[in-house]
């Protein structure tokens, strides 16, 4: 049996780990990174999801109060919403989506979002008023 002495002992702590050892450290770090980052892109993805859809009840309720204001819905893009119903979407570089309202006649609104990434995604809300005393004829 070979007596182990300083010599020796410090050859063997300088090599702690075989290229074997590491590459297979490398490839589980590598994998484990890999399903990480597929499920951050589908969480980001559905929480822009949730935001369009979000942003498109706020501008459908704020539709519906310049309806009851102006008697007609408000037709335009994010920075004419913002304006005419008040509301604050984001604009230019921090925004996600593009939202951009029509009407067709005095009791229908619609409202669409496009994003701007790719592929591209459309959320669209009708606004209908069965409530309309005109029933669907301007005033």
């Amino acid at each position: 049996m070979k007596k182990l002495d300083k010599k020796n002992m410090k050859a063997k702590l300088e090599y702690g780990f075989t290229m074997v050892e590491i590459l297979i450290v490398i490839v589980i770090v590598g994998i484990l990174a890999g399903m990480g980052v597929a499920n951050f892109q589908k969480t980001k993805e559905a929480t822009l999801n949730n935001e369009a859809a979000a942003n498109l009840k706020l501008i459908q309720a704020a539709e519906k109060i310049y309806f009851m204001e102006n008697s007609a819905y408000y037709a335009g893009n994010t920075a004419g919403i913002n304006t005419n119903l008040r509301l604050a979407l984001p604009t230019a570089t921090k925004a996600c989506w593009t939202y951009l309202t029509t009407t067709s006649g005095c009791s229908q609104s619609t409202s669409t979002t496009t994003s701007g990434f790719s592929p591209t995604k459309n959320w669209r809300y009708l606004i209908t008023d069965v409530d309309d005393p005109t029933n669907g004829t301007c005033p």
